[in-house]
This record gives C-alpha cells, sequence and structure tokens, in this order.
C-alpha cells in the first residue's frame, strides 16, 4: 500500500463528529515553508503534469521571484546574495 492510501485509509477509519477538523494551510501559518512544493512534486512523479502545464508553472514562478525582487529594492535591481 502507498503511503498515500496508507494515510487516506487512517483518514477513512479514524474518528468523525462535529469535533473534529481539516485544516488547509495555504499560507503558511501551520507549517513552514511552501506547501504547494510538495503536492507539485507529488503530481510531477506521477506524470499528472503535462509539458503545457510545467511551462505556465515555471513562467509564472519565475515571474513571480522577479517580481519579489523588485518589491525588495524598490525597483528593477540586480539580485543581492538574499535573492540567489
Amino acid at each position: 500500500m502507498s503511503a498515500i492510501a496508507a494515510t487516506l485509509a487512517e483518514i477513512r477509519n479514524g474518528p468523525d463528529g462535529p469535533e473534529i477538523g481539516a485544516f488547509f494551510d495555504f499560507d503558511g501559518t501551520i507549517i513552514e515553508g511552501y506547501s504547494v512544493m510538495t503536492f507539485y512534486e507529488d503530481r510531477f512523479r506521477n506524470f499528472e503534469i503535462g509539458p503545457e502545464e510545467a511551462t505556465r508553472t515555471d513562467a509564472s514562478s519565475t515571474a513571480g521571484l522577479l517580481s519579489r525582487r523588485r518589491s525588495s529594492c524598490g525597483r528593477s535591481c540586480r539580485p543581492s546574495r538574499r535573492h540567489r
């Protein structure tokens, strides 16, 4: 049984009722780091991402990184050691 199947089975067999909660950490307040990478890596390993989506995601990620670099120095600037 895969790790995902085992986890899903554990969830299905676990307790239920109004005192049980599900938490979705989209902004990193519960777990540290950028959790979307974990999900994206899983999709990538399972061949759930095609070349078109991979290209769009890469372009979007690059645009986000460049945007953060510009905003950290107030203008378009050369990356500092912190950004490398």
